[in-house]
């Protein structure tokens, strides 16, 4: 049992070095920290020297520094007497800081890191038989500076400074003279300290290609999640367009009315809509509907609505159609998808109005310059139960305009998560009741975008704006009826 739990608490420090069932996971040598896949490999050696030359030349300055505070130091003070390997050290640091500036080393960093830890390691040794064989602590130095300040390989920082421990062995091999009791403490303390210097360097590879392997996963995914985004995207650009061609294309010209609408989707799909028909005697059919939520159910719901507007409700009466259209959306069979929606017809002065799940319809009054409301509650359409539709009858007059929206225009908030609310509309609606639809709409847009500048749009906004024409607007050029004058100049 303790050794499973080890087991899976080790799959999850290290996800990429084992083998899960039949899939071959990517895995890592434990003793080289090289990938089994070459390609991973270069990949990551080209990254390391990328990542890893502005540490470089920064250790690289380091190592002048050091150098020139120990020929002050040491040289001058300890041993009075400057070694000439000290400006050699000091050279090949610039030598490998120019080459962090060519295609050389983005190619070749560790072999050149590895020639210089050599280099740098045996100019110790000189100095070191020069001088005095205490100063093979020199080489401790340079193993630290391997095994943690360069970016260095932990395969190659190994096998340098193993090399230049061995190369230490032999010389004082040769050399009679070192007792052995010396020979034993150097060789302890240079073993202990690369012994030491492997951990690090180690672990300092191991999280660099942890982080390298967690990286490239990521922006695989992340390339994934894109294409499959702008896929998407596409359908549903393709979606909307397809919703947008269904809504109508310009405005009815009425003799009697003028006539203006505006609708803004929350998202691709929205799952407003709106409609009108204009029949051969001037009847006009209208409708504005919110299906819930929006997106591609909600198109679907939008779609359903438009074939039944387009092909019944300018030939029926408005509660036999809400009928059809509530018993068409309960087959469809989305499951919590409804519509809820107002349609009116307005035949010579004469209103008619049902609707469900609505924000009241507002109608300002022009001779007492009041708003009247009528309330649209119900049921949506598609509701499992079986609504009783009202129609209400409203005589209107020159000047007379009503507001006809969804509920996304009430509802919307600002950023102190302030709702626009009723008493904001209808006051905006009485004070632009003189203008024409289109500026109407027009200063509501422009209120409602300034409200929600800070928070974004939450919901689809639609409002149709329908206003009788005064007298002296009429065009009587149109081909009207004597009756439909009379009617409304009564």
């Amino acid at each position: 049992m303790m050794f499973n739990n080890l087991k899976i608490y080790f799959k999850k420090i290290f996800p990429f070095i084992h083998k899960s069932g039949k899939d071959k996971v990517t895995s890592i040598n434990p003793v080289t920290l090289s990938f089994n896949d070459k390609e991973l490999n270069r990949e990551f050696s080209e990254e390391l020297s990328k990542n890893s030359v502005k540490v470089v030349r920064f250790s690289m300055l380091f190592g002048i520094t050091t150098y020139l505070v120990f020929a002050l130091l040491e040289d001058q003070i300890i041993i009075n007497n400057y070694s000439s390997y000290r400006t050699v050290g000091i050279i090949q640091f610039i030598t490998i800081i120019i080459l962090t500036f060519t295609s050389l080393y983005k190619k070749y960093s560790q072999i050149i890191i590895s020639g210089l830890i050599l280099a740098g390691g045996f100019n110790v040794l000189m100095i070191s038989l020069d001088s005095s064989n205490t100063l093979y602590v020199g080489l401790i130095l340079t193993s630290i500076y391997a095994h943690s300040l360069l970016r260095f390989r932990f395969l190659f920082a190994s096998l340098t400074t193993w090399a230049l421990i061995i190369a230490y062995l032999i010389i004082l091999s040769f050399s009679p003279s070192i007792p052995s009791n010396i020979i034993i403490n150097n060789t302890f303390f240079l073993v202990t300290a690369n012994l030491l210097g492997m951990v690090a360097s180690y672990s300092i590879e191991f999280y660099m290609k942890t982080n390298f392997w967690q990286a490239k996963k990521l922006k695989e995914k992340t390339a994934i999640v894109k294409k499959e985004f702008d896929r998407k995207s596409k359908e549903l650009e393709d979606a909307r367009e397809i919703q947008l061609s269904m809504l109508p294309k310009s405005l009815p010209l009425h003799p009697l009315v003028d006539l203006s609408v505006s609708m803004k989707t929350a998202s691709e799909i929205g799952g407003d809509y709106y409609d009108y028909h204009l029949g051969d005697d001037f009847t006009l059919t209208f409708a504005v509907g919110d299906a819930t939520g929006h997106g591609a159910q909600a198109g679907v719901m939008v779609t359903a609505l438009k074939i039944l507007f387009t092909n019944y409700a300018h030939q029926m009466d408005l509660v036999g159609f809400m009928k059809k259209a509530d018993q068409a959306i309960k087959q469809i069979g989305l499951p919590r998808l409804y519509m809820s929606l107002a349609i009116g017809r307005l035949r010579e002065n004469t209103l008619e109005i049902t609707g469900v799940g609505m924000p009241p319809l507002l109608i300002y009054r022009n001779n007492t310059k009041r708003i009247e409301r009528i309330n649209l509650k119900g049921l949506p359409l598609g509701s499992i139960f079986n609504f009783h539709y009202t129609k209400h009858t409203i005589k209107l007059l020159p000047g007379d305009t009503i507001l006809l929206m969804t509920d996304g225009f009430p509802e919307s908030f600002n950023i102190d998560k302030e709702m626009f609310g009723y008493d904001r509309i209808e006051k905006v609606f009485k004070d632009e009741s003189k203008n024409h639809p289109k500026k109407i709409i027009s200063r509501f847009n422009n209120i409602i975008s300034e409200w929600t500048k800070s928070d974004g749009q939450n919901d689809d906004i639609t409002m149709m704006v329908i206003k009788m024409k005064d007298i002296n607007s009429i065009n009587f050029n149109m081909d009207i009826s004597d009756k439909l004058k009379a009617n409304f100049f009564s």
